[in-house]
């Protein structure tokens, strides 16, 4: 639990505030100033400092893209300056890239094994990525140097409380307090190891009275909220929520973890207008229009399509649009039809209704009336030859009428339009499937997981296409890799957990419940899964170290990616 306010919660703000000191930057920064005069005037020495000088234009503007941009740019003209890679480091942090951040770091400690900024940035990354032994040697080699870094302090009294040595981490903590009093990490850190001792209501109490003597702050009532999540209490879970909000209202990771939590105690009365509004807010982002689609699908029956259709009345176009995506993903395919319809208009398809016209089409495909959605999507692909939403409808009803070779170039054209669009990925193997060339269908499948971040719909098609296949072992394989990469992601671990039970594996189930312990709201989860690992005999007793599959660090080394099967050799 630890790691998610290492990670996520006070990171950026922490970390950023501290490499922003001159005191952690002034040796380099003075390093830095030298070699530039030394190095005279070459032109590609002019360039990179000049790029440096507009990186830090924009990071102090905090116009992060524009930074990074710029400081890629000095580094592929000198890549020997540990200064540049901290730089990029500090970078990748504010736009919440931590793996991109390590490798910067990493190749700055290459260069320079004393930078005492990549060394504590690499000390805390090794942390939230679960490389314990990793954050424990970069923390002892800055506490060598300084004893009382609060920092690395934190690292070494986090990994202690996550491998459970209560008493260490105790003292670790009470240190931190005897060096600073007001010391948030260190709260936060005494506050988890009395809960994990089992004094559940002190360690409430230390939080509440930490906020209100010193104000709310993120990683605190975070926390305080993983608290009352593992008391199962809705109505302080809620009141943490809300005093969240306040502090970040347009918080996008904030408002779907809440309306998760609100669809976990059937309250999607409360999820659904905070969905709305995130929508209506960030209505020119696709990528957040996906992630609620994501979050109402992984959610399934819990969440009512009848209360979304309500807000859908008083919704902007975009919003409907989007419910009738969902309807059809839940293969309600009138209640995709009854929402997108006002949209369509009785004219010709233009650009105000040609979206809410591929939805139609698709919603009569999926019941099968081809007769009405061929003809729309003919005219939609008039009007926009490439529209992907239409071209996967064209795919659906060509695998009906068994014409493979129209749907494989309809869904290549797809992959080439929307790359990133997991929905076009699966298409394409399943038309190669329906082809008969299961070698290719399975390259597209695992191209799909490789290739798209956290794609779950990807890994689940992948996963039923195995299973269908009698690959039962392949199946578990995979989702054993997702939640590798993914390891914030409750869907994924969920479906590895069905797996490891279907295959009887207490190993593998017990590896999953103790990935879920890192996550909020997976109380419930995690109790199920208990209940059945319970059912199932005991493993005889390991006779060599557990792996990091086998335990508790279930991660791969960062980039690892889900290993594709064989190819034919064949194009896409």
């Amino acid at each position: 639990m630890a790691r998610v306010i290492t990670a996520i919660a006070s990171y950026r703000s922490e970390i950023v505030r501290a490499f922003a000191s001159p005191l952690a930057r002034g040796p380099l920064m003075a390093a830095l100033a030298a070699s530039i005069m030394l190095a005279g005037c070459g032109s590609g020495t002019e360039r990179a400092t000049k790029a440096v000088a507009r990186f830090d234009a924009a990071y102090a503007k905090r116009n992060y893209w524009v930074a990074r941009l710029e400081i890629n740019r000095a580094l592929r003209l000198e890549d020997d300056v540990p200064e540049y890679w901290n730089r990029l480091g500090r970078v990748e942090l504010a736009l919440g890239q931590y793996l991109n951040a390590y490798t910067a770091y990493k190749n700055a400690l290459m260069l320079d094994p004393r930078n005492i900024e990549a060394v504590q940035a690499v000390a805390e990354l090794s942390f939230s990525g679960g490389s314990q032994d990793d954050a424990l040697k970069y923390a002892d080699q800055m506490l060598a140097r300084e004893p009382r870094n609060l920092r690395m302090l934190a690292v070494k009294g986090s990994v202690a409380l996550d491998r459970k040595q209560y008493d260490d981490a105790r003292g670790i903590a009470e240190k931190m307090l005897a060096i600073d009093p007001t010391n948030e990490n260190a709260t936060i850190l005494l506050a988890r190891v009395t809960y994990a001792s089992g004094d559940k209501d002190k360690a409430i109490a230390l939080l509440e009275e930490s906020l209100k003597t010193q104000g709310d702050s993120i990683p605190r009532l975070v926390a305080l909220l993983d608290m009352y999540r593992a008391k199962d209490d809705f109505a302080p879970i809620e009141a943490t929520y809300q005093r969240l909000f306040r502090l970040r209202p347009d918080d996008v990771d904030i408002t779907l973890e809440y309306a998760r939590n609100m669809y976990e105690y059937r309250r999607g009365d409360l999820a659904a207008p905070v969905l709305a509004r995130l929508l209506r807010a960030k209505a020119d982002d696709p990528r957040i229009e996906q992630r609620v689609v994501d979050l109402w699908t992984s959610m399934g029956d819990v969440v009512d399509i009848d209360q979304l259709r309500g807000l859908a009345a008083s919704a902007g176009p975009e919003l409907r649009i989007t419910l009738g995506r969902l309807a059809i993903e839940q293969k309600r395919y009138q209640q995709a039809i009854d929402i997108v319809t006002p949209l369509t208009g009785a004219g010709p398809v233009g650009p105000a209704n040609v979206e809410a016209r591929a939805v139609l089409a698709g919603a009569y495909a999926g019941l099968g009336q081809i007769g009405r959605a061929k003809p729309m999507v003919d005219e939609i692909l008039k009007f926009d030859g490439t529209n992907p939403r239409a071209l996967l409808v064209r795919v659906q009803i060509d695998l009906a009428q068994k014409r493979f070779d129209d749907a494989l170039k309809d869904a290549q054209a797809i992959v080439a339009k929307m790359p990133q669009d997991s929905g076009g990925r699966i298409m394409l193997a399943r038309v190669y499937d329906a082809r008969g060339d299961k070698t290719m269908a399975e390259t597209h499948y695992a191209r799909a997981l490789a290739e798209i971040s956290g794609a779950f719909d990807a890994l689940a098609a992948y996963v039923h296409w195995l299973k269908a296949n009698g690959q039962d072992a392949r199946a578990l394989d995979v989702a054993r890799m997702f939640t590798r990469q993914n390891v914030n992601m409750t869907a994924g671990w969920a479906l590895r957990g069905r797996l490891c039970m279907a295959a009887r594996d207490a190993n593998c189930l017990q590896s999953v419940i103790e990935g879920l312990e890192r996550l909020r709201g997976t109380e419930k989860m995690r109790a199920d899964l208990q209940a059945d690992l319970d059912t199932l005999p005991k493993p005889p007793p390991l006779t060599v170290m557990l792996t990091p599959d086998q335990g508790a660090a279930d991660f791969a080394p960062p980039g690892t990616a889900v290993p594709p099967p064989p190819t034919s050799g064949g194009t896409p």
